[in-house]
């Protein structure tokens, strides 16, 4: 078997059309193609967004509402690590746009860590079938379940404004004191 050429050579021995002059396609030096011409690139189109033949430019056809103005609450805070928070504000964090709520992240965290056997952690924030089968886990277990309830307590310490691990049942953001 010989070695491959470069370029290849068309099927069923036919032999290559010359190459054309403007360099278009390799392909098409071996005549048209049964999919229909080469297409130009995005180079030959200046500035103007390309648009579907028999396509007219988007529209959706609406106007926008009367009098929708936004956020009916006025623009949120961006959320600055140390900035005092208070229950009802909306803040902006990395993981969306939340309001504060009125419970605390040190305590939900500290009751994870030191009663999270009983689920008092989860039941704090407000996640009750969490709290029950924490306290199911650690009865069945004999008390070994109680490494949830110290891991999820640390987890709460340790979670960024925003994440799952810092919003209530409520999805409600836990004050940072």
């Amino acid at each position: 078997m010989s070695a491959p050429t470069w370029p290849p050579m068309p099927p069923d021995g036919q032999e290559p059309l010359a190459a054309p002059p403007d360099g278009t396609s390799p392909a098409a030096a071996w005549g048209p193609s049964a999919y229909g011409p080469d297409q130009a690139g995005y180079a030959d189109q200046p500035g103007v967004a390309w648009v579907p033949p028999g396509y007219g430019a988007y529209s959706s056809g609406y106007a926008q509402q009367p009098g929708y103005a936004g956020v009916p609450y006025g623009a949120p805070f961006a959320y600055v690590p140390g900035m005092p928070l208070v229950p009802g504000q909306t803040v902006q964090t990395i993981y969306g746009t939340f309001m504060v709520g009125d419970k605390s992240k040190l305590a939900a965290g500290l009751l994870g860590i030191f009663l999270g056997v009983f689920g008092v952690g989860a039941f704090y924030r407000g996640f009750v079938g969490r709290g029950v089968a924490q306290l199911i886990v650690s009865v069945a277990t004999f008390g070994l379940g109680g490494v949830w309830g110290l891991i999820e307590g640390i987890v709460v310490l340790a979670s960024q404004p925003g994440s799952s691990n810092s919003l209530d049942a409520d999805n409600r953001l836990l004050l940072p004191t």
